[in-house]
């Protein structure tokens, strides 16, 4: 379970909820289940992990802690569907938790209810707003919804 725990300051999260968190996410059980939880134990052992499983296992560290920012650059990269509407789900319960949310992503139908979206076109912050200003105010950023549905 050290692998999770990886640079956490204060309380480190207990076994059993390390492997509640990695459950959660869909972390295979031969992994879950493996009491060496280090990269290197995987690796001597020929345990690969798969690009959704590496993501996961970030996913685990990040919400293995009590963040008061929580920046995520694209979270669904080598997710499926169902593991990343769990993840954005979670990430709302976050930020109802009156965490500071930072979601950075290309795939923006997922980020239509959120408070705040920036619109960024090569570096420079183009507009700022709720979904449906940006839809109707923000051509790139409307492209890019629809492009998406």
């Amino acid at each position: 379970m050290e692998n999770v725990n990886i640079g956490q300051t204060g309380t480190k999260k207990s076994e059993k909820e390390i492997k509640i968190l990695m459950k959660k996410y869909k972390m295979p059980d031969s992994i879950c289940d493996n009491p060496k939880q280090q990269i290197g134990y995987w690796f001597e052992n020929g345990v690969q992990l798969s690009g959704g499983q590496w993501q996961r296992l970030a996913i685990c560290r990040t919400m293995a802690r009590d963040n008061e920012i929580l920046l995520l650059d694209e979270p669904n990269a080598a997710l499926d569907a169902i593991t990343f509407r769990m993840l954005y789900n979670e990430i709302n319960a976050q930020a109802n938790r009156k965490v500071c949310v930072m979601l950075l992503q290309h795939f923006v139908n997922f980020i239509g209810g959120n408070e705040e979206i920036c619109v960024f076109d090569d570096g420079k912050l183009i507009s700022r707003g709720k979904h449906d200003r940006l839809y109707d105010t923000c051509r790139i950023y409307k492209e890019l919804y629809d492009a998406q549905q």
